[in-house]
């Protein structure tokens, strides 16, 4: 996966809506922390992997994926609130798989935020183990909900335009 250029996209995205909401005197990475948990659960919600007590199925693969790189966008932007701390991932990052249980997998992923979160605010802590974790985890969870690289690539970049017009319109 082409990181940099993803990366590069939120970048313009992020000035966008920090300068759309007034917003440059704010530290929002506390925010985006709690955003990134909110996304994380609005897929698990349409996977449905954890409703033992439903018979429903789980949403088309294209609400799947729009959700998958939601938490992306975040992910993304929690970069620059601590990337003096941060080597961005490159392409090497490898899914990792915890289980074949895609419950176990959502909650490796939030245990990992949550490990990521605890040490943010320690200003003399590097943070590119846990992030680099928060990926591996997340990607491994992009591959069991059969998502390529390519598709999550390209829904990436129309979701980063979906979002830029929201921003336009006033969302």
């Amino acid at each position: 996966m082409n990181y940099r250029f993803l990366l590069e996209r939120q970048e313009i995205l992020d000035r966008h809506i920090i300068e759309r909401h007034e917003l440059q005197d704010q530290f929002l990475l506390e925010d985006k922390i709690l955003a990134l948990k909110v996304e994380l659960g609005e897929l698990a919600n349409e996977t449905r992997c954890f409703k033992f007590w439903s018979k429903k199925p789980a949403s088309k693969k294209g609400v799947i994926l729009e959700e998958f790189v939601d938490v992306i966008h975040f992910l993304l932007s929690i970069s620059f609130d601590v990337k003096e701390r941060l080597a961005f991932p490159n392409s090497t990052i490898s899914p990792v798989l915890v289980s074949e249980s895609k419950t176990d997998q959502f909650n490796e992923v939030y245990a990992a935020i949550e490990r990521f979160g605890k040490l943010a605010f320690c200003s003399a802590v590097s943070l590119e183990n846990e992030y680099t974790d928060i990926w591996s985890l997340y990607l491994g969870l992009g591959k069991m909900l059969g998502f390529t690289e390519e598709e999550i690539e390209e829904y990436y970049m129309y979701k980063n335009k979906v979002n830029h017009y929201r921003q336009e319109i006033g969302y």
